[in-house]
């Protein structure tokens, strides 16, 4: 369906300010840009915004919600007391070694006897298996499962015949039945009202950890629960689980102290370099994490649980982490090779562009692996994927989606063909027979025709909010991280702002990458884009492009700056160009202008004396064209060329009718000057306090009598008895009095109530009426948008007339 490498042709936005964000924002004293970013991801109550920014013990969930916890944790109580054999059994992955060694630890350190196990991914599979309970040496009188367990009902049904009893904790989707453990601890199970469903494994182990703790009466069950916080950092993490709710709180708490209760993690962070000052979420996902998951990819995922219980020798710890970083350099090369070889039989047999989910199996691909090209697969094509290693008869996939597919859905339709399966909405596995594969492949796709359409497998990032370029700064960015950590669930802000190529150039080591530096007319701002080769659209030097970003702070060399980590840009949107010439020398200004323009002027004065100087000027334009403001929507304008001669009337008019035109190039020819015209021709038309009063004074100055005829008025007018005013003005004056209750309108007739003298009305409050009010906006309006056009960078501008962009962002 898609070509590889495109750049991503959808931002969808969400630029308008709800009342609700602005009272907000004037309430809690953040900026309305931290405001609206809140409200994407569905904050508009102070105390949801307050929990969310300073997440705490006081706003965890009740343990005792999740269904069976009460029972599990009695069970645990009896185990630890009466010192019988437990055995932990985990998944492989990062999140099932969290959630394993978490327990471990708990056990042993509450004086208690654990022992774990972790099923072998090749030769025994995912999940609680037989293969893997028959490696152990004897049955445990107990055996609690993590990140695991959920759709073992045969398993279980062993196992309490052989004289164990199980406790399943997890946090997988329940298929079926559920199996007879004593107790059963997924915050998924279809009956659980848990407030939130979406806690890692290692997450629901600790609420397990927390319960037992509670019918222990322990004094300190915070600071016991704090021990483990960082490996249940570790696990949400890895497991790309939503970072809101609890698991924000455990990530956050748990990064505070990470690596420094358990050697083991201190080795692994030591030997990827990483410190408290670079230890982060991204970090964790990319570095620490694939070190973890590496011993279950390629070996066996109880070295890495050896590692993380690890708590006496730091040597022996390091040289663990190192057998690890090893592992995961040998991954690596691993998943390349698979994700080239995926990519060449895609290209090949034109999977992406005749399939709605791509398909693709060969025979030596690593299996620990294969979930990771998966991933760059998806990335890269934009398309669900399975990759499948085929091994004789049998072959084993990993499947990645897309948001608007769900995978473990899709794969539930094709069930009689598969031996196993399960997972998420957009991450699962399976296995089945290599006779089916073209089967599965067809049945597969025959449900995703009917879920989807070609429009949800165009590519898109979703932009928080346009913004001016000269509004980020470091302040800004610092703001913005309070949002931190980012990831599922809350995504790193995306901003998007209108800017100025000045330079670019391609960097890294195979050149993949490109730098960028961008001005806005002011400031200048250095972008990096990652993997942008095949996305950079043909820009130049001086161009407009419309820039998708993350601001992030620059600390180099103690200097502070911000720096963007470009997302997209778009180039095809921007190709009309503002020329900045402001405060110059309108003469010369005009003698390098091409025919066929179009002036936007506001008076006749302006337009006579517009007149007279192209008529001086040698090689006289033709087909030049001088439109007042007040006709401009009324006008066809037939040149791409569009002069702002006068510092506009009305912007917000300008920009609806910009467009609606098909103008290329803008010129700013107005100047500080203007301003001062502009406001002597507003003075005399808007009423202010003053004007209101003096108006008052004037006509009752004229007509002594306490009746005045509205014709009168006219008469007294025209022969500029008003001298500075318009028609209008006068008109909104007596609007405003009779509002006041100090005229009254009758026939055409305006009676004076009682006659006031200055000081009098000077006490009014001209506010109660509404038509004062209304002109009282206008006027703030007017000088906002002169403020805008005189002073804005030219960037700042063009994305005023031709993006999105919310004006209550500006104000």
């Amino acid at each position: 369906m898609q070509q590889p490498g495109r750049p991503y042709s959808k931002w969808e936005f969400s630029n308008e300010l709800l009342d609700k964000t602005i009272e907000m924002s004037d309430k809690n004293g953040y900026s309305r840009i931290l405001n609206k970013l809140l409200e994407n991801r569905n904050m508009l109550d102070e105390n949801e915004i307050e929990k969310f920014l300073n997440p705490a013990w006081e706003n965890l969930h009740d343990p005792f919600l999740l269904i069976d916890l009460d029972k599990g944790a009695k069970r645990l109580k009896q185990a630890l007391e009466n010192k019988e054999d437990v055995l932990v059994y985990g998944d492989y992955d990062a999140d099932g070694v969290s959630a394993t060694s978490l327990l471990c630890s708990f056990i042993n350190k509450n004086g208690g006897k654990a022992r774990y196990l972790i099923p072998d991914r090749f030769s025994e599979g995912y999940g609680l298996t037989f293969d893997a309970l028959n490696r152990t040496s004897e049955f445990p009188d107990l055996l609690i499962t993590v990140d695991c367990g959920i759709n073992s009902v045969e398993e279980v049904e062993w196992l309490n015949e052989n004289g164990t009893d199980v406790i399943i904790t997890d946090h997988h989707e329940q298929l079926g039945d559920l199996p007879p453990a004593i107790a059963v601890i997924n915050p998924k199970r279809k009956e659980s009202d848990y407030p939130f469903k979406e806690l890692s494994g290692v997450g629901v182990c600790l609420k397990l950890v927390w319960a037992v703790l509670v019918y222990q009466n322990n004094s300190s069950i915070r600071e016991e629960l704090e021990f483990y916080l960082d490996l249940v950092a570790l696990g949400t993490i890895a497991d790309l689980v939503p970072l809101v709710d609890e698991n924000r709180f455990f990530v956050i708490r748990g990064l505070k102290n990470f690596g420094q209760n358990r050697t083991g993690l201190k080795a692994l962070t030591d030997i990827a370099g990483l410190n408290d000052q670079n230890l982060n979420v991204g970090n964790i996902a990319f570095v620490i994490a694939p070190r973890i998951n590496a011993a279950g990819r390629l070996e066996s995922g109880e070295l890495a649980v050896k590692l993380l219980l690890e708590e006496s020798s730091y040597d022996k710890a390091y040289e663990r982490a190192d057998y690890l970083s090893k592992e995961n350099d040998e991954r690596r090369e691993l998943e390349k090779k698979v994700f080239e070889e995926a990519r060449e039989e895609i290209l090949k047999n034109d999977y992406h562009r005749e399939d709605y989910v791509i398909v693709v199996g060969k025979e030596d691909w690593h299996e620990g692996v294969i979930g990771i090209a998966a991933s760059k697969i998806l990335e890269e094509f934009y398309q669900p994927v399975v990759l499948l290693t085929i091994d004789g008869d049998e072959a084993k996939g990993s499947c990645r989606s897309i948001s608007s597919f769900n995978m473990v859905e899709g794969l539930s339709k094709c069930e009689d063909l598969l031996k196993k399966y399960g997972g998420h909405k957009l991450a699962a596995g399976l296995t089945l027979e290599t006779c089916k594969i073209d089967i599965f492949r067809e049945k597969l796709n025959d449900y995703a025709r009917e879920k989807l359409s070609s429009n949800d497998l165009i590519p898109s990032i979703n932009v928080d909010i346009s913004v001016p370029a000269c509004y980020i700064t470091d302040k800004l960015v610092e703001e913005i991280d309070l949002l931190a950590p980012f990831g599922i669930g809350n995504p790193k802000p995306v901003l998007s702002s209108v800017m100025k190529v000045d330079h670019l150039q391609r960097v890294g080591k195979n050149k993949e990458h490109v730098k960028l530096s961008l001005y806005d007319g002011q400031y200048n701002y250095d972008g990096i884009w990652f993997n942008a080769v095949t996305k950079l659209p043909n820009v130049k030097k001086d161009s407009y492009i419309n820039v998708a970003y993350t601001p992030k702070i620059n600390n180099f060399n103690q200097k502070k700056s911000v720096d963007l980590q470009i997302v997209d840009i778009k180039h095809d949107e921007c190709e009309k160009i503002i020329e900045d010439y402001r405060n110059c020398d309108k003469r010369k200004v005009l003698e390098k202008l091409k025919e066929g323009s179009t002036f936007l002027v506001n008076t006749k004065e302006t337009e006579k004396v517009l007149r007279s100087n192209l008529n001086k000027i040698k090689n006289k334009k033709e087909n030049t064209n001088i439109v007042k403001f007040n006709n401009l929507s009324n006008t066809v304008i037939k040149s791409d060329t569009l002069i702002l001669f006068d510092l506009p009337f009305d912007g917000e008019a300008l920009r609806k009718n910009l467009r609606k035109m098909q103008i290329k190039k803008i010129y700013l020819l107005y100047c500080n000057e203007d301003k001062n015209k502009n406001d002597y021709l507003w003075k005399a038309s808007i009423p202010t306090k003053d004007k209101l009063i003096w108006v008052y004074n004037r006509i009752f100055h004229l007509n002594n009598s306490s009746e005045i005829d509205i014709e009168e008025i006219k008469k007294l007018f025209i022969e500029s008895s008003f001298p500075g005013t318009t028609w209008r003005l006068i008109n909104k004056c007596l609007d405003i009095f009779t509002e006041l209750d100090v005229l009254k309108e009758n026939n055409n007739s305006y009676m004076i109530k009682r006659k006031r003298k200055s000081e009098s009305l000077e006490q009014i409050d001209f506010n109660v009426s509404k038509t004062y009010k209304q002109e009282k906006n206008r006027l703030t309006k007017i000088n906002w948008w002169e403020d805008k056009f005189l002073n804005s960078p030219a960037a700042l501008i063009y994305q005023i007339f031709f993006d999105d962009m919310s004006l209550d962002l500006l104000t």
